[in-house]
Formats: structure tokens, sequence, C-alpha cells
């Protein structure tokens, strides 16, 4: 017998419902992939509970390389720093859990890093720009007009061969934050490049995919210009 999707005879009706039940099959799917990151936002809200943070700090969300950044608050002196990162998140998950990541703030600036691991799954550039002016979407509803910067999905050498695909993503991203006020795009990506344009072997760790305090120097670098020019604007 063949699959529903197969089918070549079945009626427009027969053909939604097949349609909407693969749908929700995926929308559950996705919903109960992002509660493996329970136990991380778990730990996010206790600290929260705990000791409530500062206001006017920078909030920073996103995976692995927002979570793995250990000198995030010595790269922002004069600024309370927030630390939201849960590795190998989505922009789906960050959607999913966004009511314990932003709303519990009062940030000056948020910054924002998915994309990374989207593109590396195969999602394509419209589905993950789709998620993100979702995400701010929703920053809006809490904080209208507190400045937002999407950080470009770095590149690496381990996966330097999806160039082209991370270069679309990017792309995709860039063209969200013009059409937004106070919404600013932090290119990550070109400042990792060495002179032959490829990723720098010496600012990763032995993964290749994570990168080492070089690394981040280069990304602090180009956060300080951003804010640079919020300041510029009276935003910062």
């Amino acid at each position: 017998m063949k699959p529903i999707s197969q089918a070549p005879n079945l009626s427009p009706v027969l053909r939604l419902m097949a349609a909407l039940f693969t749908g929700s099959l995926m929308l559950h799917a996705s919903a109960q992939d992002a509660l493996r990151f329970e136990e991380e936002i778990n730990a996010f809200r206790e600290a929260d509970a705990q000791q409530p943070t500062q206001e006017g700090s920078l909030l920073f969300v996103g995976s692995s390389s927002i979570r793995m950044w250990q000198t995030l608050e010595q790269a922002f002196p004069g600024h309370a720093t927030i630390n939201r990162g849960f590795g190998g998140s989505h922009f789906s998950d960050a959607l999913h859990w966004f009511d314990d990541l932003v709303p519990p703030h009062r940030p000056a600036a948020i910054f924002v890093y998915e994309g990374d691991n989207d593109t590396a799954s195969g999602k394509e550039p419209k589905h993950i720009v789709q998620e993100a002016e979702q995400f701010l979407a929703k920053i809006r509803e809490v904080h209208p007009t507190v400045p937002v910067v999407f950080i470009s999905p770095k590149p690496s050498l381990k996966r330097w061969h999806l160039k082209a695909e991370y270069e679309a993503t990017n792309t995709a991203l860039l063209v969200l934050t013009h059409q937004h006020p106070n919404v600013y795009f932090a290119d990550v990506w070109t400042a990792s490049l060495g002179f032959d344009g490829k990723p720098i072997p010496e600012t990763f760790l032995d993964d290749e995919l994570h990168m080492n305090d070089l690394g981040y120097i280069i990304w602090r670098n180009v956060l300080h210009d951003v804010m640079r020019t919020m300041q510029v604007h009276g935003l910062l």
C-alpha cells in the first residue's frame, strides 16, 4: 500500500486532512524537541528567582557560542551582562522558551545568536528568518524600543562545507534587521575570516566548531562597534 503522500487519486479534502495531520505531527515534534533544554531553562528560572538581574544589563540569548562565552562580563566593562545561552539551540527553541529568556529581565540591549545550528541542520534561510522575525516580535511585545542585535552565524572549520548556506542565512538576517527600527546586524562572519577568506584555525577549540578566547575577542570587537552605533543614536 502506498503512503498517503504518494497516493495518486486523493480528493482535495483528503489531501488537506493529510497535510494538516502531517503539520500537527511536525509541530508536536518541535515542541517535544525543545524540552531537551528543560534542565538548563530551570537553572535560569532558579537563578532569576534567587537574584533578579540588574536593570540596564546586556542580555545575551542563543546557542552554545553564547553559553560558552566565559569572558562575557570582562568583554563589556561598565555593563552588567546576562548570559542566557543554551547549547545546541535553534530559533524554534528560543521561541519555545521565550518567556523564561527575555521577560524576566529589563535590559538596555538584547543580543541574539541563533541560526548556526538551524543552518547546519538543513533549515532554509527563509524558514530561519521567519522564526527570527517571530522572536523579534515577541521581544517587541515586552520591550518595544530596546535595541536588538542579531549576531550573524559564525564561520567554523567543522561546518565550512556549508559556507554557501551560512552566507544565505546571514544575508536573510541582514535584510531582516534593515526592516525594523532599533535592530542591528553584527557581522562576526566576515570578521572571523583570515586573509585567505577561510576561518582562522587559531580561534577554535579542538572540536573546530566552538571558539577559544581569540575567537571571542573578534566577537567583542564587532559588538563594541555595534554598541558605538547605538550610542550615536542615543539608544545605549
